[in-house]
């Protein structure tokens, strides 16, 4: 039996603007989300409302949520600052491991973007803080805070991302990771990586790494 055509419909913030072929083998159509954005859509998505618009609601709560007064928003715009401050003012205690050594923070989260503030647009890309546990984590530590080199992380996953704190001992000798990692000429983060999985210093000091 012939599917109704959804043309002109609204589901949700969606609204159906015209039949496109097929995506993964099931009718799609063309839609417009009430906030502008258009995507190509299964209709069984549509009229089974597993898709009421293009994440922008969610987005709208998370805002809302870290915007308004609360402890909750406090504790992240405590660690946005905290940010600032180690990568921006040269008396702050961690400046000369930040800012002092290059670490930026990229424009978008520094001084926003079109109507949206520095922070607004760092709890778009970051999103709520999982637990009292999560700090602001850079993925690769020689880079700058942005959306891309940045995650929420474990105290215990941070420790593990200090080039200065992580010490590594083999043949009775104790040295920084990144000593070995230059003495050795194995990538400071693929030493990082082996000592996540659960490798012993040995291990991780003596395999030769792909390159």
């Amino acid at each position: 039996m012939a599917l109704p055509d959804f043309t002109g419909r609204t589901f949700g913030r969606w609204t159906v603007l015209h039949r496109d072929g097929k995506k993964n083998e099931a009718i799609a159509y063309l839609c417009r989300c009430q906030c502008g954005t258009e995507r190509r859509l299964q209709a069984s998505w549509l009229n089974t409302g597993k898709s009421a618009s293009c994440g922008c609601v969610a987005i709208e709560k998370l805002i809302s949520r870290n915007m308004r007064h609360g402890s909750g928003n406090r504790r992240l715009r405590r660690v946005f600052k905290g940010m600032k401050d180690r990568c921006l003012k040269p008396n702050h205690e961690y400046f000369p491991d930040y800012g002092g050594r290059g670490i930026s923070i990229c424009e978008r989260w520094l001084r926003g973007d079109g109507d949206s503030s520095g922070y607004k647009c760092f709890v778009i890309d970051m999103g709520d803080r999982p637990s009292p546990a999560h700090t602001l984590e850079r993925i690769d530590n020689d880079k700058g805070y942005s959306p891309d080199n940045c995650k929420w992380a474990t105290r215990a996953e941070q420790m593990l991302n200090r080039r200065n704190t992580i010490k590594m001992t083999f043949n009775g000798v104790t040295k920084p990771m990144a000593v070995w990692s230059r003495e050795l000429g194995i990538p400071w983060g693929a030493l990082r990586q082996r000592l996540l999985r659960g490798w012993s210093d040995e291990r991780s000091l003596t395999t030769p790494s792909l390159r």
